[in-house]
């Protein structure tokens, strides 16, 4: 009886720790995927340096620091729900010289687009056109979002974002999803 005791408290142990694995892979699943994302996208772009959210959140809180000049590379839509304070909406297709981007070709321009796959090719022709300090928000406004950070929609602070896509609906947390955001 001890025997059968024992089995069974072993495969309820098992079972146990079997769904906490789903569970963690489950509430993990987007973020690891926004990290294979944007390995990828580092691969393909290889001479675009990355930012992360983290210094750049640091950076735009310090009021000692003259702040870098954010870019923007989403489609209007996009732009309208939420974006970075400061941020600067351009179109990924415009030709440069464009009136929006800063005429200093040494201050430091951060690119973002929802995960990445705009912004470094938009970094790229920036680094072409002459820019120096040019980099890729890693992980995008997804990202930005689904740690927390502010968000603004240009009159208040907000919390959500548009996905963008199906892969972006996919990789923002259901909480930062915006409701019904309309076209990209």
């Amino acid at each position: 009886m001890a025997v059968r005791r024992a089995t069974v408290s072993f495969a309820l142990l098992q079972i146990t720790l079997v769904l906490a694995l789903v569970a963690g892979l489950w509430f993990a699943w987007p973020g690891w995927r926004l990290g294979l994302l944007t390995d990828h996208v580092r691969k393909r772009y290889p001479g675009v340096p990355f930012f992360s959210t983290a210094d750049l959140n640091n950076w735009v809180a310090d009021p000692a620091k003259s702040k870098p000049f954010i870019a923007d590379v989403r489609s209007e839509a996009e732009f309208g729900v939420s974006h970075l304070s400061g941020a600067t909406r351009i179109d990924p297709t415009t030709d440069f010289p464009a009136p929006s981007l800063p005429e200093d070709h040494l201050r430091v321009v951060i690119v973002y687009c929802s995960t990445g796959e705009r912004a470094a090719p938009f970094a790229a022709r920036l680094q072409e056109a002459g820019y120096e300090r040019v980099f890729a928000l890693e992980g995008g406004i997804i990202r930005w979002a689904n740690e927390g950070r502010p968000l603004t929609d240009g009159t208040a602070l907000v919390t959500q974002v548009h996905p963008g896509d199906e892969r972006g609906t996919q990789l923002l947390s259901r909480m930062h999803r915006a409701a019904n955001p309309g076209t990209p």
